[in-house]
């Protein structure tokens, strides 16, 4: 276990390398927070993340993990298919089930979603009840066509009539609804298990592209993280996606980033990030470093800055960048390592976050290249006010557009 990371759902993680045991387990942990809580959490999620509506009565609620689609378990379900729903939880929120078309399925086959919510009125004992099944993704995976389109074979929800019975939803909806009722709640059993679920959701699932550009190379700006207390695990990152690779740039935590601002002076720093006018960045650099410098490759800033007297720095296996080596004095530096900073660097006209070694090299194979135009579309998308405050005045504050998301 790593630092004080230890929340009551941390033992579910699993394996970091077997995913399907993860995606279990993080499926777990979201049923036993809504089972264990008052049905306003549950009504909440279903409405306010999954976008399901339910009559306003009161309703027994079953919840399951990892459901067999058998014939005798759904005809003992007493699933309705007019009020069957398929949910994809996952990164990005693609909604795979309403476009995964059709599939036969054998009779030995026993698909399994990783859950099923089951809402039973108690009010009209004999009416069928809503049935909402789950199929979760962590991390960077996706959700599988083929997979969906098995779901709805199974249950019977194969004709185009029934493409709306699927949902594609962000694990971050999941977190601003939790989260917006542990606010509003005073129930301490609620507010324990919201509190932990939702920073234990924090730690592993809040990816979240907040920014992108369009084109052969799609240039994004995302957001990873947790910005609370000493657990800080906020980072930011400029990546490009192109048929599935995606570039090695190094993710900057919001500090590190800050670190980076600060040494660009505040007027040029204002009309750069918060006016996306790369090019005033670039004539400043050039001023500062001369023509050849920038055309061949300059840092205009690091962190750790150099001259900020910081002992510690991270060491960097050398042919694979951001691969962490350990944590040592800068005094006893192992010099066939070297150490690492991360930087905003410019070549020729394009601005680059990098990972640069001792002697200000670019180590970094691959990095996302903001030309002027990618980076005014990535500026130009976040919140005005946000913006500001993230890259403007004396003290820039990245975290500030990570709360934007956060409070959505």
């Amino acid at each position: 276990m790593e630092g004080r990371h230890d929340f009551l759902f941390w033992y579910e993680e699993g394996s970091r390398h077997q995913n399907i045991q993860k995606e279990n387990n993080v499926t777990d942990s979201l049923l036993k927070t809504l089972q264990e809580g008052t049905d306003g959490i549950s009504r909440g999620v279903i409405a306010n993340a999954f976008d399901i509506q339910v009559p306003a009565t009161t309703y027994e609620w079953e919840y399951t993990a990892q459901p067999v689609l058998s014939p005798e378990n759904i005809s003992e379900w007493d699933i309705d298919l007019q009020q069957t729903y398929i949910v994809g939880i996952s990164e990005n929120g693609e909604n795979v089930a309403e476009r995964a078309g059709t599939t036969s399925i054998d009779s030995d086959d026993r698909p399994r979603p990783d859950g099923l919510v089951q809402l039973r009125s108690r009010n009209a004992a004999n009416s069928s009840p809503i049935s909402i099944f789950l199929e979760v993704k962590t991390g960077s995976d996706t959700l599988s066509k083929s997979e969906m389109a098995t779901y709805r074979g199974a249950l019977g929800l194969s004709s185009p009539e029934f493409n709306e019975a699927g949902r594609g939803v962000q694990w971050l909806d999941v977190y601003r609804v939790l989260r917006n009722y542990l606010e509003r709640t005073e129930r301490q059993p609620d507010r324990f298990l919201l509190r932990e679920f939702t920073e234990y959701l924090a730690w592993f699932e809040l990816d979240h592209i907040v920014a992108s550009h369009e084109g052969d190379y799609i240039k994004r700006l995302k957001f990873t993280g947790y910005p609370v207390e000493d657990r800080n695990k906020l980072e930011l990152k400029f990546i490009w996606d192109r048929d599935e690779r995606q570039s090695q740039s190094p993710a900057f935590t919001a500090a590190e980033f800050n670190t980076c601002l600060k040494q660009i002076p505040t007027d040029i720093r204002e009309d750069t990030f918060v006016d996306g006018d790369l090019q005033v960045l670039e004539d400043w650099a050039r001023s500062k470093f001369g023509d050849a410098s920038v055309d061949d490759g300059q840092r205009v800033a690091v962190s750790p800055a150099e001259e900020d007297g910081a002992t510690v720095r991270l060491v960097e296996s050398d042919p694979v960048p951001g691969k962490r080596v350990a944590f040592v004095d800068s005094e006893e530096t192992v010099e066939s390592i070297g150490v690492r900073h991360k930087a905003l660097y410019f070549e020729g006209s394009n601005l680059m976050p990098i990972w640069a070694g001792p002697s200000g090299r670019k180590n970094t194979h691959v990095p996302a290249i903001l030309d002027p135009t990618a980076f005014r579309d990535l500026m130009g998308e976040m919140d005005d006010e946000a913006r500001q405050t993230a890259f403007g005045g004396e003290s820039p504050d990245t975290a500030a557009l990570w709360e934007v998301e956060l409070n959505g």
